[in-house]
């Protein structure tokens, strides 16, 4: 936190500036966006007249239900249009029903969902979603099934019930990646990555963001690229990074501007907001809030007008006038409680209990502080995080069989066309045999006397691959076991519950946090025998912060990698590195009084990975003293089974390839351990 204040101090008379100056370029820019809108709404209503004309000479059919169906797409995207949106839906679902077309009518719910999402009423957008769901299932149209999955997700993020939302984007992505739908495994990247962002893991956030970025521009998609681009402004808004979130804000506003997208404008107008507010700017932040709630007004989405409402009683709060904050806030409280929005109802409790505290109504403080605190535990509990956390490991699992089931099959073709070709040579080397036995015998008992040693000398060969790959497997086994043993497991679980009896809730969310992204690493890195140094740096930097949490950070530690090393394209055994560590930590700096440290320096020398570890700890001689001493101590086989993977990698001896030196001050007392590991280059 200390860089961020660092950085806000030296640019926050240039950030204000910008802020400033944003408000007369938006200006200009809605100016641009009411001319476009106005061409384009030209060119959408010649589309619809013609639709509509079309429609009054058609006979009641199939083809008349979709031009209804039509129409109703039209007014419903525009937001603004819903009722009219909702006649044309009408008219589908009953001239469907007439000719009774079950896909017609299926489809008349999903137009009929997509309004009540629009409008705010979620659960007979849900109903009607399940309907379109379920009928299109049963048709094996796997694609319309994607369509109602996505806004049910929707439904779910805005009323905050992540699991739910997350099960079912994942859904979606697997069936679109089936279909190589590039847009729609987009669309869900970034949905992804805006729960995410609620649940704070901005890590996880940004990597959705940037997928679904990557994809929308390749596609040249300027809408949807405008909206990754102002969801990442939020992102580096939420980490304070408040010059890097308003150049996101602006490349926004430029493109939705470009677009005639009003809507998308009020989102950017509202973030820009949110800055001036965290910069203190509070009567500029007003200012951009009045503003987006104007535009949202005028549009039925129901939720953000909300949100428009909870940032103008928020900014108002901040400038003293705490009549017209509580005025705004307790509508926006109205319409949240009308919506179920979990969410805002818990930012809209928080708030008016500060208010009525700086009021000093203490006793509405109370209740307010109450339903807060009742709220935002059901909307994130312990079982939410367990559940968020199995789904993602679920979905990665279940790529990674699929990757195998394919390369299974295609190594089964391998084999079968090999066996093919070989039966075809050996039919027609009989063929040329009969043809020439008289007078080739002699030639050809030599020449089968020396396909016979080549065939043993082969098989010979595959047994001792074999026996070879066998026992690197049963090593690479035995590792994962000693890495992740039942004690260390124990040992986490048990800080975590004790974190949890002694409330510190934050501590046990971070070590929660960190150990399922360990257990991940741990899982991702094991399916495969190489792995790239920045994945294994990665699993090993998560282990250290795990264990310095777990000893009170009593652990520091640094990692240099050089400069001329290629972190991702350099491969090496998974988790080799971790024992050495396990051990520096639990011989070395347990036992030592004050704070530790661990140095890891890597560099490339020829065909070895030259890895150096140090720490400061009581030296090995102090720790056989203790273990000695101690009938309960950490025992890891890990350094012998790392040991013996190597062996099993490189033809040199031993002391070449991991040395082990005692390091001594100037009086000669231990000063802790050096380990010098040259790994084998995969």
């Amino acid at each position: 936190m200390k860089g961020i204040d660092d950085l806000l101090k030296n640019n926050l008379v240039q950030i204000q500036l910008l802020m400033k100056s944003n408000f007369s370029i938006l200006l200009f820019f809605l100016s641009i966006v009411l001319i476009s809108e106005s061409a384009s709404a030209q060119y959408q209503q010649s589309q619809v007249d013609s639709i509509k004309a079309l429609i009054s000479t058609q006979p009641e059919d199939s083809s008349k239900a979709r031009n209804f169906s039509l129409l109703s797409w039209h007014y419903a995207t525009t937001r603004t249009q819903t009722k009219l949106a909702r006649l044309y839906a009408d008219s589908s679902m009953i001239l469907s029903q007439q000719i009774g077309n079950e896909n017609r009518i299926a489809i008349a719910h999903y137009y009929y969902g997509l309004i009540d999402r629009y409008e705010g009423n979620y659960e007979e957008a849900l109903d009607h979603l399940n309907k379109h769901i379920q009928h299109f299932t049963q048709q094996g149209d796997s694609s319309l099934v994607a369509d109602g999955l996505y806004h049910k997700a929707v439904i779910y993020r805005q009323l905050g019930e992540y699991e739910e939302s997350l099960a079912t984007y994942y859904r979606i992505i697997k069936i679109s990646e089936s279909e190589e739908n590039e847009f729609a495994v987009a669309s869900v990247n970034h949905s992804i990555g805006l729960i995410y962002r609620q649940l704070s893991d901005y890590e996880n956030a940004l990597e959705n963001y940037q997928k679904a970025l990557n994809i929308f521009e390749a596609l040249e998609n300027p809408k949807n690229v405008a909206t990754v681009l102002n969801s990442l402004g939020s992102l580096h808004s939420d980490k304070e990074e408040y010059e890097t979130a308003a150049g996101y804000y602006e490349r926004a506003i430029k493109l939705n501007s470009e677009l005639g997208n009003n809507r998308a404008m009020a989102f950017q107008i509202a973030n820009l907001g949110h800055i001036a507010s965290k910069l203190n700017d509070y009567e500029k932040s007003l200012a951009y809030h009045i503003e987006a709630l104007k535009i949202r007004e005028k549009m039925p989405q129901k939720i953000e007008t909300l949100s428009s409402l909870r940032n103008v009683g928020h900014s108002y709060k901040f400038l003293g006038n705490y009549s017209q904050s509580r005025q705004y806030l307790e509508q926006a409280l109205v319409l949240a409680n009308e919506l179920q929005a979990k969410p805002h109802l818990r930012d809209l409790y928080q708030m008016l209990s500060e208010l009525n505290e700086i009021e000093n109504n203490h006793s509405e403080a109370l209740e307010f502080h109450k339903l807060y605190v009742a709220i935002k535990d059901s909307i994130l509990n312990e079982e939410s995080s367990r559940q968020i956390n199995e789904l993602q490991a679920k979905y990665e699992t279940a790529v990674k069989n699929e990757e195998i089931a394919t390369l299974t099959r295609n190594n089964e073709l391998g084999e079968i066309e090999v066996e093919r070709r070989a039966s075809l040579n050996r039919a027609l080397a009989g063929g040329l045999l009969l043809i020439s036995l008289s007078s080739v015998l002699a030639f050809f008992l030599m020449r089968q006397r020396q396909k016979n040693q080549q065939i043993v000398a082969a098989k010979n060969e595959e047994i001792k691959t074999t026996r070879y790959k066998q026992q690197l497997g049963e090593l690479e086994m035995k590792a994962l076991r000693a890495q992740m043993n039942p004690h260390f497991m124990f040992n986490c679980m048990n800080s975590i519950n004790r974190m949890i009896l002694s409330e510190e809730n934050e501590n046990a969310s971070r070590y929660l946090t960190k150990f399922s992204k360990l257990i991940r690493l741990m899982l991702q890195n094991s399916g495969q025998p190489n792995v790239s140094l920045k994945d294994e740096l990665a699993m090993l930097e998560t282990y250290i912060q795990l264990e310095a949490l777990r000893f009170k950070d009593k652990i520091n530690y640094s990692i240099s990698v050089d400069t001329d090393v290629n972190k991702e394209s350099i491969f090496l055994p998974s988790m080799v590195l971790q024992p050495f560590i396990e051990n520096a930590i639990w011989h070395g700096l347990m036992h030592k009084d004050g704070k530790g440290l661990i140095n890891i320096n890597i560099k490339e020398n020829g065909d070895l990975l030259h890895c150096v570890i140090e720490d400061n700890g009581v030296g090995r001689e102090k720790a056989l003293e203790l273990q000695e001493k101690n009938t309960l101590d950490h025992k890891s086989m890990g350094l012998q089974i790392t040991e013996d993977r190597l062996k099993l990698l490189s033809k040199s001896e031993m002391q070449k390839l991991i040395r082990i030196t005692d390091l001594k001050d100037s009086v000669n007392h231990a000063a802790g351990t050096r380990v010098v590991i040259n790994i084998p280059i995969a």
